[in-house]
């Protein structure tokens, strides 16, 4: 539904269409402001020490754990909100 390119072997940029990302007038859908997400790589112990501070600092998970495609192939991914409402992807691999 949307063209990758491959940066190198660890970083792929996803151009998702601006359907996907911008706000839809009327209906009450705030959309994203400046991207669709972008996606932080980790090992299996930093992801899983992010996880637990999410949890201690009540920041709520909106997906996941889920597996997913990326740059290096199937990883588990969560997903959260930063303070500005970016849609950040916490993958490992």
């Amino acid at each position: 539904s949307f063209p990758s390119v491959r940066i190198n072997e660890g970083a792929i940029i996803d151009f998702f269409p601006k359907k996907m990302w911008v706000s839809v007038p009327d209906t009450g859908d705030t959309g994203k402001t400046n991207l669709n997400h972008f996606c932080l790589s980790m090992d299996k112990t930093s992801w899983d020490n992010l996880c637990e501070r999410l949890t201690s600092l009540d920041v709520a998970i909106e997906e996941g754990p889920v597996t997913r495609w990326g740059a290096r192939g199937k990883g588990t991914s969560i997903y959260f909100r930063d303070p500005e409402g970016n849609l950040i992807e916490a993958k490992c691999y």
